[in-house]
């Protein structure tokens, strides 16, 4: 089964705002910095005023406000980086890609290069909206955006896919 496509720098985009929100302890640490806002401001309200409602309230406001904007913020700025660093050095990444499931691996194909993987060494398919996901590595992937299809079908590469990953492994 085969499926051609390509790849926009929103689909690159995509992809490392998935790794980095996934990352181990990444939630921890949203949670932490938080809490370090919600102190920060509690302290800072408590010494200007005798309030301890006011300051309890600003380090409540702060700590939610944070926890509101901080993945808008971590989403524009792997964004802002990633398209930054595709307009100064190019990727392969981005463009037109082939992949097709063979007896026992994903050969993967894009203009100049060709990489075969066997099935049973590939660590995941993940489906994150309408794009999909398929690590090679912890932090490596080929991206295959829904839209971006122009031969095959999405879903049934994806079931073939997950079905042939599957039996390789057992």
């Amino acid at each position: 089964m085969n499926i051609a496509y390509r790849v926009a720098p929103d689909d690159v985009v995509a992809f490392n705002v998935h790794v980095t929100e996934s990352a181990s302890g990444f939630r921890g640490l949203v949670m932490a910095v938080a809490g370090l806002v919600g102190v920060a401001l509690y302290w800072m309200v408590a010494a200007g005023t005798d309030s301890g409602a006011a300051a309890s309230a600003t380090a409540l406001l702060g700590a939610v406000g944070y926890l509101a904007g901080a993945p808008r913020l971590l989403r524009f700025s792997v964004g802002r980086i990633v398209r930054r660093r595709l307009a100064r050095t190019g990727s392969r990444l981005v463009g037109d890609h082939e992949m097709v499931i063979t007896n026992g691996t994903l050969v993967g194909r894009s203009p100049g290069a060709e990489s075969a993987t066997l099935l049973g060494a590939i660590r995941g398919v993940i489906r994150r909206g309408d794009r999909a996901f398929i690590y090679l590595t912890a932090d490596s992937a080929y991206i295959l955006p829904r839209r971006g299809v122009v031969r095959g079908d999405f879903d049934a590469f994806l079931e073939a896919l997950t079905i042939a990953v599957s039996s390789a492994r057992n």
